[in-house]
């Protein structure tokens, strides 16, 4: 009889529904105004758990119930093995580089792969903690508040909608009896009516009580709110957490990443500030300078026709331009590729005219014109004198280097037909020009020329070696070392330091020391050491066979004259205190005497005009 009920009234329940679907029978509410607003806002909040409980997942990048299942799964993990593979892989190739060229000093590339990649499995780590925290404090209490709470309260509001259906179904029912009895009076529709009215009695109070039990259902899930609120709290907590580790991780590496980036050497010298440059190899000179001049030097080039103002090959100059922003460039690798003189010299103007700015500065312009304009020649050297002391250091130490070469190379001008003139309008106008893009004119260019021409006529005058407070260019021990493998000679120990380039003379013995400007003299019984071939040229009469034998001849252990490095001054004159005159003959230091039983033409030449002695007055931080 129960089932038959059941069905009974599961049967009156949808008839009533659908007879108020289509309009045949009126509805009662359920709710009271104020329940129903309530439990609107509830929708909400469930939509909102079951949107979080499906989306949160999708941020998921591995899968996998225990952490290191997770960690293997995800990209950054991927990213991570690859960029280690990809680091061991240049390393190994690096180092049959770094084996032929030491001054590479490896891969900047290579130990950048290895920070990252260690950042990444870090990365992953966090990553794999912070989708379990997810999942255990977002998700699960998503899933469960689903599960109990919203489930009970859909299981009560469909209680409550049972309820009022079977009290619409009882209602209408009563109300049948009724107009049936009014029509027949009889006293079997009399008990039928009572007995609906009975039902219709129990179903009102059923309902009500169903409205009640919602209701409380309906305000403790609005009274959770707080709880509610804290899921998505923690899921806040562990975002923060999870970007603040990853802060963290990238920030450690950050100092050591920039640090070495910066100050790695090898990256392009050629359109490069020259201070920049300077700073991140650890130099004085500048390395297209140094490798430049130091292979027309060693190779017996300074005497070749046209030098400087002839051009190299195209091809080749930026083949060898390219290899010294590689860090490869060197005077080994030069002599390797067959570098040609010309080609050489072009390297050196196109490093000086790529500069940023002019080795001269552009804040100095107009006082190096202004200096070239004085008609008399010791006013204008004592102008350009002063200018030339307020250079900053690396330009002043490079110019001089520079001026050096170029004063050594006007000896030859017999057979190179080079003169100071020739030259100074070579070389010019790559180091000196005016800011903006108009460039120089033939004025600039002009007064440039006879500003350059001045410092190589009157070097001695404007850098005075025994009181010159910055080194001579910088041979250092690794570039003695590159050195020594052109002449495939081991470089010998030295108490003091490993010996300049300068000691490398020809088997006469005599040789020049660069570090304490003295002459010295040695054993002839040296066994001779061949240099290497010189690239390929054609031979000229007066050139030395490339067989001649050459002795690498280390400095000796001796008794050098002590020798002051402060200036010493003589009285006060009217024109200001000036140098006293060098009691030493030795040549200056910077010029690479390696040609052997070489020395500047002695052919007879005309008598210069007496000149007035210019004697520069002293100020500023460099001293003459």
């Amino acid at each position: 009889m129960s089932s038959v009920s059941s069905v009974s009234k599961q049967f009156r329940r949808i008839q009533q529904a659908a007879n108020e679907n289509i309009g045949l029978r009126n509805k009662t509410d359920e709710l009271h105004n104020d329940i129903e607003t309530l439990g609107n806002s509830v929708d909400g909040i469930k939509k909102a758990f079951q949107m979080t409980s499906s989306k949160v997942p999708s941020l998921y990048q591995g899968s996998g119930s225990t952490h290191e299942k997770r960690r293997n799964k995800l990209p950054a993990t991927s990213l991570a093995n690859n960029m280690q593979e990809c680091a061991a892989r240049i390393h190994g190739e690096f180092d049959d580089i770094e084996r032929l060229y030491p001054q590479t000093k490896g891969s900047i590339v290579s130990k950048t792969l290895d920070i990252c990649s260690n950042v990444q499995h870090t990365l992953a780590t966090n990553q794999a903690d912070y989708e379990l925290g997810l999942d255990v404090q977002v998700v699960k209490p998503c899933n469960d508040l689903l599960e109990r709470d919203v489930h009970l309260l859909e299981k009560s509001r469909k209680k409550l909608r049972n309820s009022r259906l079977d009290m619409d179904a009882a209602r209408n029912k009563l109300m049948s009896m009724e107009k049936l009895q009014l029509q027949n009076g009889s006293a079997t529709n009399l008990g039928k009516l009572d007995s609906a009215t009975f039902e219709f009695d129990e179903t009102c109070t059923k309902f009500e009580q169903t409205q009640d039990e919602y209701a409380c259902t309906l305000l403790i899930f609005l009274s959770k709110q707080t709880e509610h609120a804290n899921i998505y709290r923690s899921m806040m907590e562990r975002q923060l957490e999870y970007h603040r580790k990853c802060l963290e991780s990238i920030e450690s590496v950050m100092p050591c990443l920039n640090k070495n980036i910066d100050n790695f050497p090898i990256r392009p010298v050629f359109g490069t500030p020259l201070e920049e440059h300077l700073r991140v190899t650890n130099r004085k000179i500048s390395v297209v300078l140094d490798e430049c001049v130091t292979y027309l030097r060693t190779y017996d080039f300074l005497d070749t026709e046209g030098l400087l103002r002839k051009t190299g090959g195209t091809a080749k100059t930026k083949h060898l331009k390219a290899s010294l922003d590689a860090g490869v460039g060197t005077c080994a690798y030069f002599c390797t590729h067959q570098a040609d003189p010309h080609t050489i010299a072009s390297l050196l103007k196109t490093y000086l005219r790529e500069l940023p700015e002019p080795l001269l500065t552009y804040d100095f312009f107009n006082e190096w014109m202004r200096a070239a304009q004085i008609d008399k020649p010791t006013d204008r050297q004592q102008a350009l004198f002063n200018v030339l002391d307020q250079l900053p250091p690396a330009n002043f130490s490079n110019f001089r280097f520079l001026i050096d070469f170029l004063s050594e190379l006007k000896k030859y001008s017999e057979q190179n037909k080079m003169t100071s003139s020739n030259i100074a309008i070579v070389i010019a106008p790559n180091i000196l020009w005016p800011a903006g893009e108009g460039g120089a004119n033939p004025t600039h260019t002009s007064l440039a020329s006879r500003i350059v021409e001045s410092f190589i006529e009157n070097y001695q005058q404007y850098f005075n070696t025994s009181n010159w407070s910055v080194s001579s260019p910088d041979i250092s021990e690794t570039k003695n070392t590159q050195y020594a493998e052109i002449k495939k000679v081991k470089p010998p120990k030295s108490p003091r330091r490993s010996p300049p380039l300068s000691h490398v003379v020809p088997s006469n013995g005599d040789s020049y020391n660069n570090d304490d400007q003295t002459f010295s003299e040695h054993s002839a019984n040296k066994p001779p050491v061949p240099i290497v071939a010189k690239p390929k040229v054609k031979a000229k009469p007066d050139r030395i066979p490339p067989d001649t034998p050459y002795t690498y001849v280390p400095p000796q252990p001796q008794a050098y004259p002590a020798v002051s490095t402060t200036p010493t001054y003589s009285p006060s004159s009217s024109q200001g205190p000036v140098p006293l005159p060098r009691t030493s003959n030795a040549p200056r230091p910077g010029l690479l005497h390696s040609a052997p039983n070489r020395a500047p033409p002695t052919q007879p030449q005309p008598q210069p005009q007496p000149q007035p002695t210019f004697q520069p007055k002293i100020h500023g931080k460099y001293v003459v």
